[in-house]
């Protein structure tokens, strides 16, 4: 089978085909930001205290290189009802306490256990700290659109 089609059909091609935005097109950790998750995760033990869009940890989590926090990093839980399931990590007290942008399905059940690496804001000063500059697909010098248009 063989289709053919009109010139008019590159007009329905996405354009433009890089956005040009300051923070960086990268999805953190892929192959072409080049960061290594694995060396930027930990895992926990869920506490009584843990809801499904809080999670508490038994013990303080260490605080990771590079953004030194897990806010917009990704928790997963490993064990439980909830096991395979992944949410955005929101808010990091910077001790036990994980806020999730969206609450998991099920209850977190004491004793749950959870993976959550570090999280990054896509700016020059996170890939600075993570050492990953040269990876930077970011433009941090176009103004934003109130300023351009002003």
């Amino acid at each position: 089978l063989v289709t053919i089609n009109d010139y008019k059909s590159v007009l329905g091609q996405q354009m433009p085909r890089n956005l040009y935005m300051a923070s960086c097109r990268n999805q953190f950790g892929d192959t072409r930001c080049g960061v290594t998750l694995a060396s930027y995760t930990v895992t926990g033990t869920a506490a009584s205290a843990s809801t499904p869009g809080q999670v508490v940890a038994t013990s303080s989590l260490s605080a990771p290189g590079g953004s030194a926090t897990y806010a917009l990093g990704t928790l997963t839980m490993t064990s439980g009802a909830n096991s395979g399931l992944s949410q955005l990590v929101n808010t990091w007290d910077g001790a036990t306490t994980l806020g999730l942008l969206r609450p998991f399905a099920y209850a977190i059940a004491p004793g749950d256990t959870f993976s959550v690496h570090a999280g990054c804001n896509k700016g020059t000063a996170n890939c600075t700290a993570f050492s990953n500059l040269a990876n930077f697909r970011g433009d941090p010098f176009v103004p934003n659109p109130e300023i351009a248009l002003g």
